[in-house]
């Protein structure tokens, strides 16, 4: 879905666009997590080039905002920062 997005499928991924590949090892170690009332969403991330996806294990709940945390240490394959 796009950003600020509602009536959102609540079984849907959550797709990121980068401005270039994230790291293989920033993917793993936690520096980029998805939220919801500062508590940590369990599921799978997968990455194709700048994209990265987000499927939860279980499906989203419903009248809930849900946030992206990208951390400073999130970085590209050269280890420069994200945007």
């Amino acid at each position: 879905p796009e950003r600020e997005s509602v009536d959102v499928a609540l079984n849907t991924n959550i797709q990121i666009e980068f401005s270039e590949e994230p790291s293989d090892t920033s993917l793993k170690d936690g520096h980029l997590q998805i939220t919801l009332q500062e508590q940590v969403i369990q599921g799978t991330f997968q990455k194709k080039g700048k994209f990265v996806w987000f499927q939860p294990n279980t499906s989203f709940d419903q009248n809930q905002v849900y946030q992206v945390d990208i951390s400073e240490s999130f970085v590209d394959k050269n280890g420069q920062a994200l945007e």
